[in-house]
């Protein structure tokens, strides 16, 4: 399962978004004589391409508070040399850091496993402690609270039709037939890449942790499971041939694929329905699904967008399957059920640390209560980059924005204003980034001339077109300062730049001899740090002074990791990655490394030295809950009392 979602990636997302638009890469432009304010001896400015008049958001554009527009007063900096300062050399630790936060296969708290509702929502988070969380104190993090059952990877009907089982990211679920009620969670400690029952519907048979990178047959431990209880019984390590170890799975593209007027697909096993199987159009993952009779070609099911689907051994059923949710169609009537799956992904806190706003479905959840507090009409924006679809929220935390939509917290209809971003397919086009949710948006567009590619900016501040500019290099990422002021550009991989808000203009920049991976400021503002791609001098980031850029300290790699694997060609990797944070009040940093295994480092700032590898989290804005998320799965770790 695993694989296939891999499969689909790299040939809907990376290959048209990524090899097909691509821009290339410019020189900057000719040294000039520079003011002693823009920081010329370590500095650089992207060319740009100054917009005269303000541009009048097109059809695509839907704002539902009509603003003014005011003219736009373009930036010209003036270019000045570019130098690319030496960095100091980095701490380099050789052996493993103390590693923690080992998650319990049991819950730590007592639910029903017959429901669902309380087990995706736990009724009332454990008392924290008032101790906050710092360099001291983390190692006695305890796991306060799991919410949601994870993704759904694969699914399986038993062949006596009595029940369904659900392979998550991380459990194993089994529910009844027809009613779909839930029998059991059993938690599996291993990435589970396929599953199946057994003939006798005596036992779940899942295949984990299988060798992807050699050729079938590969390497992979079978672990079985009693059907009844969900008690586990053993496991094997043996070869496998993937696309022969579950029979009932088609694989698309494949010789084991009936072909079919209508494309490929997959027959059910009486023959009588065809299951056409299409990638749906534009870069979006999954696959379009219309189930055909066919004895007269009715069609009697479809969907745009699913991961895939199973038929029943006995073809009474077939049940189609995305990341959070499940369709049984009874193919005899055609009726469908609908059964939600929770899962959750990274997004953002409160700024009174309350509110927990995740970007899969911007649900709100209540960290107080550990419930769902409000959930929004809306699907996340799809994108790779971290800054299209991570929540904002407003300095009062009253409003909530991803930068399509912002919305009211506590009002009703909560949609405040909706705009449709342009997105073409570009790693560049369409980003939009938000500060303060409804004071400041910033988006972008990639716009083809002749002889060029341009990449339009256009910030806005409260719906209104506040300055727009046009610059000829590489844009990779943009964020905004903690106070608003400014916004940091990363372009061409390996510069940064900062824009100033005031002024219209870019005030000061700095050239990296190694490419950038992300920006992020510290909680107080007054220190910034960048991470860096894999490099000779081992340098996983390097913490700047916020008002001169000048280079503070160097953090080293351990035991070869880097910082932000964003190369990682998983589908939860690009998606739901984490940002670097800076704890200035707690003298640590916390960077992620390897997404697939959901790890991070915690640095001392005043030093530069490793300590920690734990779980990749973000910590709450009180320092009092950390919050990761293992394949869907909410995980809350605090202090107790």
């Amino acid at each position: 399962m695993f694989k296939r979602r891999v499969q689909l990636l790299l040939c809907g997302t990376l290959v048209l978004g990524l090899g097909a638009c691509q821009p290339s890469q410019t020189q900057p432009t000719a040294p000039t004589q520079a003011s002693p304010t823009q920081f010329a001896q370590n500095s650089a400015t992207p060319s740009l391409v100054a917009t005269n008049e303000p541009e009048i958001p097109t059809e695509t554009t839907q704002v539902l508070a009509t603003p003014t527009i005011e003219p736009t007063i373009a930036p010209s900096p003036t270019p000045f040399e570019a130098s690319i300062e030496p960095l100091p050399e980095p701490i380099l630790i050789s052996e493993p850091l103390p590693e923690f936060m080992q998650t319990m296969l049991d819950s730590p708290l007592s639910f029903s496993l017959n429901d669902q509702t309380t087990y995706a929502n736990p009724a009332l988070l454990p008392e924290r402690s008032a101790e906050t969380i710092n360099l001291q104190t983390l190692p006695s993090l305890n796991l306060l609270q799991k919410i949601g059952l994870g993704e759904v990877v694969d699914l399986a009907i038993a062949p006596n039709n009595q029940f369904m089982t659900v392979a998550t990211s991380i459990n194993l679920v089994v529910y009844d037939l027809p009613s779909l009620q839930q029998r059991y969670v059993a938690q599996v400690p291993a990435a589970i890449y396929n599953l199946s029952i057994s003939a006798d519907s005596a036992t779940i048979n899942l295949l984990v942790n299988p060798d992807l990178i050699n050729p079938s047959p590969v390497k992979a431990t079978l672990r079985r499971y009693a059907s009844q209880t969900g008690a586990f019984i053993d496991q094997t390590e043996q070869m496998v041939d993937l696309a022969q170890w579950d029979p009932s799975e088609p694989i698309v593209g494949s010789q084991s694929i009936p072909t079919h007027s209508g494309g490929y697909g997959a027959y059910s096993p009486n023959q009588a329905f065809f299951a056409h199987l299409e990638p749906p159009p534009g870069l979006v993952l999954g696959l379009g699904v219309a189930i055909e009779r066919v004895v007269d070609q009715t069609t009697i099911y479809t969907d745009e967008q699913s991961l895939y689907l199973r038929f029943s051994p006995d073809s009474a059923y077939a049940a189609v399957f995305f990341e959070q949710s499940i369709q049984l169609i009874d193919l005899n009537s055609g009726a469908v059920q609908h059964l939600l799956i929770p899962a959750y992904s990274y997004g953002n806190f409160s700024p009174d640390s309350t509110l927990y706003a995740t970007s899969d479905g911007f649900q709100l959840l209540d960290l107080n209560q550990a419930r769902i507090f409000k959930s929004f009409p809306n699907r996340p924006i799809d994108t790779m980059y971290r800054t299209y679809t991570r929540p904002t929220f407003s300095p009062d935390g009253q409003i909530i924005s991803n930068g399509e939509n912002i919305w009211a917290i506590n009002q009703e209809p909560p949609l405040i204003r909706q705009q449709i971003l342009p997105f073409a397919g570009d790693v560049a086009s369409g980003m939009a980034i938000v500060h303060g949710a409804s004071e400041w948006l910033l988006t972008s567009e990639k716009r083809f001339t002749r002889n060029n590619e341009l990449l339009e900016l256009e910030l806005f501040k409260a719906d209104q077109l506040y300055s727009s500019f046009t610059v000829t290099d590489t844009l990779n990422d943009a964020y905004f300062s903690p106070d608003g002021t400014q916004i940091g550009f990363i372009f061409n991989d390996n510069e940064l730049h900062f824009y100033d808000l005031a002024s219209k203009s870019f005030i000061q920049s700095k050239i990296f001899p190694y490419a950038l991976k992300e920006l992020a400021f510290s909680n107080n503002g007054s220190q910034i740090v960048v991470s860096f791609e894999e490099n000779p001098q081992s340098i996983v980031a390097v913490l700047l002074n916020f008002n001169d850029l000048s280079i503070i300290r160097t953090f080293g790699a351990v035991e070869q990791q880097f910082a932000l694997d964003y190369n990682n060609l998983s589908y939860q990797a690009y998606q739901r990655n984490v940002p670097i944070q800076i704890i200035a009040a707690a003298d640590l940093m916390i960077i992620p490394i390897d997404s697939k295994e959901n790890q991070a480092i915690v640095y001392q700032v005043s030093d530069g030295m490793p300590i920690y590898q734990i779980k990749q989290g973000m910590l709450s804005p009180d320092n009092r809950l950390y919050i990761s998320i293992e394949g869907g799965q909410l995980q809350l770790w605090g202090l107790k009392p």
